[in-house]
């Protein structure tokens, strides 16, 4: 049998106090510091071995907390402190919760794993909580307290902070190389948002090139747990540092990666100042969610299209059809093809744009194609400088060939099915984007004829709107939207 023990170098009694000199290893035993109690480690904190550390008073660390293994405990109501002279870590291999969390060490605080902060999080002399690829989630009752732009939330890799939102404002005090709060309050639905930074905006919300020009150099990436039912309002703030070649702050707006492009609708104006560099706007009856950024009026952003969808009419033609929300400087779209078993897409047809508008505008073309095969389908919107954008790939199957996916039971909790008709035995690649395009999951499958496959594992993702991509070895392509429901 192991034995259990608790290691204390150089630990000895004080009033009301702890002090260990060193490092506190707890291995396998129990610790309650009761209420009032102080106890000083000028190391680090190892918890492992089923250890359990409940605390309802102060744990003060100069070094790294460690702990390992689901069954390794830490509980109560007290502050974990950490005061350290430089960076500091929490290590943990699966989700902790901590109830009170103080970074008082004037540098940072480096997530290793997923945190949840139950009730307090200070951020005081000049404390930072570093997130990673690390979830921050702030519990219903739980603020941030002493942020500014010198102590906040940094969303430097994939992770985000989590916080409840309702009809009161709810500050995010985030940022990645810079402080980029945003402020959040919800008229609809209350739901848990998260927020993470990225020092850049690109063409395509998460992907493409670097906008250079007309914009301020942030995106906020801005997801909630529970699709619909959001009327949100969004305040974002940027410094005058991050403001690119001839962005315009009086023609200010929140602009929303949405449907394939950059929605401008959601209104300009002059920014607003909230100090001596930064500046805000604010954009209100938002009711989805994925990338955010800051433009100004007449930044050439590419033609905001709702949709695209291509369909076999008969043997002999494929419909297509798809919307725009607004256009700029929108000279027209070539409808694209490629036919199973070539390498590149021939330009069919030109549909000329609407130029420079915020309506919601209707375009429908016919496409004479009676291959027997499957038929790949894109369009190609230019504007009138020549610059290129493509929309996302449809594929139409021929006739006799045409194959379906149905997905059940959808809202899930952990697990669903996948069900195929008419589609040969062969293998596939399941993949699963969340609602800013990141994939989430991604497996090879070999394809039951006429049976169910079943995908498990998500109860790891947090509850939200997905997207499931399955393409299959001879080119057939399947999306389904997946929405995850937490009960």
């Amino acid at each position: 049998m192991m034995k259990k023990y608790l290691m204390l170098c150089g630990l000895y009694a004080l009033t009301g106090s702890l002090l260990g000199q060193g490092k506190l290893l707890n291995n396998g035993a129990s610790i309650t510091v009761n209420s009032g109690i102080t106890v000083r480690v000028e190391g680090e904190v190892r918890n492992e071995n089923n250890g359990s550390i409940n605390n309802g008073g102060n744990i003060y660390l100069d070094g790294n907390w460690t702990q390992s293994g689901a069954t390794t405990s830490y509980t109560g109501t007290g502050w974990m402190w950490f005061e350290g002279s430089s960076n500091q870590s929490i290590v943990n291999a699966d989700p902790m919760t901590v109830a009170q969390l103080r970074v008082d060490n004037g540098n940072r605080l480096v997530l290793n794993n997923d945190l949840t902060v139950s009730n307090n999080l200070d951020l005081t002399n000049n404390g930072n909580v570093e997130l990673g690829n690390s979830n921050l989630t702030l519990g219903a009752s739980a603020a941030v307290n002493n942020y500014d732009a010198t102590h906040y939330i940094i969303t430097n890799g994939t992770g985000a902070l989590f916080q409840n939102v309702g009809a009161t404002n709810v500050t995010f005090p985030v940022g990645n190389t810079t402080y980029n709060r945003a402020v959040l309050n919800n008229a609809g639905t209350a739901d848990v948002f998260s927020i993470r930074v990225e020092d850049q905006m690109l063409e395509n919300g998460t992907t493409g090139a670097a906008l250079t020009s007309n914009v301020v150099n942030r995106t906020w990436m801005i997801e909630e747990a529970v699709a619909g039912g959001s009327d949100a309002t969004i305040t974002l703030e940027w410094n005058t540092a991050e403001e690119l070649l001839n962005f315009n702050r009086a023609i200010a707006g929140v602009v929303h990666y949405t449907g394939g492009a950059w929605d401008q609708s959601l209104g300009f104006g002059v920014a607003t100042s909230t100090g001596a560099n930064t500046y805000t706007r604010t954009a209100s009856n938002v009711t989805s969610f994925s990338p955010f950024a800051i433009a100004a009026q007449n930044a050439d952003l590419p033609v905001e299209l709702l949709y695209f969808h291509a369909k076999r009419k008969n043997e002999y033609v494929v419909s297509l059809d798809w919307s725009t929300v607004s256009e700029t400087n929108n000279q027209g779209f070539w409808v694209e093809r490629m036919l199973d078993g070539e390498q590149t897409f021939t330009r069919k047809q030109w549909v000329d744009g609407n130029g420079t508008t915020v309506q919601q505008l209707y375009y429908t073309t016919e496409d004479d194609n009676a291959f027997s095969g499957t038929s790949y389908y894109r369009l190609c919107q230019i504007d009138y400088d020549g610059t290129e954008h493509y929309s996302e790939i449809k594929s139409v199957s021929g006739i006799g060939q045409q194959g379906d996916v149905s997905l059940f039971p959808n809202p899930v909790d952990h697990a669903f099915s996948l069900a195929f008709s008419n589609i040969a035995l062969e293998n596939a690649t399941v993949m699963i984007a969340d609602a800013s395009g990141r994939t989430v999951y991604q497996q090879e499958y070999w394809i039951p004829a006429h049976q169910v496959l079943e995908i498990t594992g998500m109860s790891d993702l947090p509850a939200g709107t997905y997207w499931i991509n399955i393409n299959t070895a001879s080119e057939e392509q399947f999306t389904k939207k997946l929405i995850i429901k937490r009960n």
